[in-house]
């Protein structure tokens, strides 16, 4: 009976540790998941890249993950909504994730600077499901189907580039001051409510492609919206702000 009770306890104390070391390794793998990384190279059928900036990116791309995601995918500028991202053993769910509508283009029939950003944003909003990741010394991988990323990892985002304010956007003269973009994400809203909104000078709305245009009561532009070419799909409203 005494021979009994010790392996009784000792089976105890095993079931015991190997859930502890199960526990450790989920919480070890959110862990070592968190900070701040670095695109090197992207994959997509079995086609690698490395990132080069002026070859296939305007910037050095990168990614944030903690509480939320954000970053920068080589041109525009990407954030988490809610709920944020979690990890589920190896996968990265990424959650809701939205970016800006920018269009890096080189001049003439110069290089693809949005190809990178592609790989790194359609691993984001293609798979929900989770993106497969593994994390090595300084390295992380994720496989999300036929896509293949590398990262690096990094102690501080890179800092974007300086360029002057925009004082105009289309028909959105705002000199001396400047242009100030809002987005909110589509929910079915009807835009010109939201030209309304966006201003109260405005009070007559104009539609011509691809902007909303508000207009107070000298016929002056005081307001815009635009629907992006992104998922999840939003708004981009244009206002003046003093310069």
């Amino acid at each position: 009976m005494t021979v009994l009770l010790r392996a009784l306890v000792v089976l105890s104390a095993l079931a015991t540790a190997l859930s502890g070391c199960a526990n450790t390794g989920t919480d070890a793998a959110e862990r070592d998941i968190r900070g701040i990384w670095l695109l090197e190279a992207y994959e997509d059928d079995g086609n690698r890249s490395s990132v080069e900036v002026g070859s296939n990116v305007a910037r050095t791309p990168w990614i944030e993950i903690g509480d939320t995601l954000q970053g920068n995918g080589g041109c525009n500028d990407f954030g988490s909504g809610t709920p944020g991202p979690t990890v589920q053993g190896d996968l990265l769910i990424p959650g809701e994730v939205f970016a800006t509508a920018a269009a890096c283009l080189a001049a003439g029939d110069g290089p693809d600077l949005m190809e990178a950003e592609r790989a790194l944003l359609g691993a984001l909003w293609e798979h929900p499901e989770g993106i497969s990741f593994t994390v090595g010394g300084t390295g992380m991988i994720w496989v999300a189907g036929d896509r293949r990323l590398e990262f690096t990892s990094t102690l501080v985002a890179p800092v974007p580039p300086t360029s002057p304010p925009r004082t105009a956007l289309g028909r959105l003269d705002c000199s001396p001051g400047t242009v100030f973009e809002d987005r909110v994400l589509d929910r079915g809203q009807d835009p010109d409510q939201l030209v309304i909104a966006a201003s109260a000078e405005v009070v007559s709305v104009e539609f011509d492609p691809p902007f909303w245009w508000g207009s107070d009561e000298q016929g002056k532009v005081v307001a815009g919206v635009a629907l992006g070419d992104i998922r999840p799909t939003p708004y981009h409203i244009y206002t003046c702000k003093p310069g």
